[in-house]
């Protein structure tokens, strides 16, 4: 007698299904045309990954809705769609080289490369005198960083000593990681939404879901302009980073309640505090480690 091999419930001989879980008892060998299936159903308009970006680009709130209430599988899963997301940007931007537009790193040269250093100004006085003058040490300025999201893009800047530092080295791994920095990003801003729509009844791995979609979108967003601009050199890229803003507030307050109108404002600024609470957190652990 044959048994199933998912629920162990006794088959017929000439059963290829199991009439007790629906399991298929036989399983077709693995060859060019199951790939081939495999990407098509992944990548189909019907319920693979272009009809999630459909989906979520039309009704962005309902369908995160419904996925969370109602039916898990007739979209791309929240966490594997965020990550094709991000492998996507990352594949573009090494083609295009547009990431750094998107998210844009500024230095302040520090006192000594713009101006004589307090060594140099001794050195000629003493020359010129031959006075002497006890040595002090030369203070390194402190390291000032900022943080911004205009309508350029995403912009952090920090003095040049910080190139050195923790800080600083956080900060470009994210500027030459922006793809996958998102993930990071989305676990922040779910935070603020839970705050600001606590009455809401979400608890926070389903905002999370939510945010996980909604990165996706935006980085598939970037992804576009940023290809745009650089094949057209056109400077575009600050509609992508407004567009993407839009389209965050606009997925996250549909979600919890469209017909109000404070969803939106409240929907916008946890995104933009959630953005602003990730980059003071690298900052507080970058600047930690420095000072031990």
């Amino acid at each position: 007698m044959n048994h199933c091999f998912n629920c162990n419930h006794t088959l017929q001989a000439e059963s290829k299904y199991c009439p007790q879980c629906g399991r298929e008892q036989s399983l077709k060998r693995i060859n060019g045309k199951y790939i081939v299936s495999e990407v098509g159903s992944v990548l189909n308009f019907e319920k693979g990954f272009f009809y999630t970006i459909k989906e979520l680009l039309l009704r962005p709130g309902k369908t995160v809705q419904e996925f969370i209430n109602r039916d898990r599988k007739r979209i791309v899963k929240p966490i594997i769609f965020l990550i094709i997301c991000s492998l996507v940007y990352t594949l573009a931007e090494k083609n295009w080289h547009f990431e750094k537009r998107f998210v844009k790193l500024t230095t302040t040269e520090s006192v000594e490369s713009t101006e004589k250093s307090d060594e140099e100004k001794v050195a000629e006085l003493d020359t010129e005198s031959n006075a002497t003058f006890p040595e002090k040490p030369l203070e390194k300025p402190d390291a000032e960083t900022t943080f911004t999201i205009d309508d350029g893009g995403i912009s952090m800047g920090f003095n040049q000593n910080d190139g050195q530092t923790t800080t600083g080295f956080l900060i470009k791994w994210i500027q030459s990681n922006f793809g996958y920095a998102n993930i990071l990003m989305a676990g922040f801003i779910s935070l603020w939404i839970k705050l600001f729509f606590r009455k809401y009844g979400y608890n926070y791995f389903e905002i999370i879901i939510l945010m996980c979609f909604v990165m996706g979108m935006t980085t598939l967003i970037y992804t576009f302009f940023g290809i745009i601009g650089s094949l057209s050199k056109a400077s575009i890229l600050k509609i992508g980073t407004n567009l993407g803003v839009i389209y965050s507030t606009y997925a996250i307050a549909t979600f919890m309640d469209k017909d109000k109108a404070g969803s939106y404002p409240k929907a916008f600024f946890a995104y933009i505090f959630g953005m602003a609470s990730f980059f003071l957190l690298v900052f507080i652990i970058g600047n930690s480690i420095d000072s031990f």
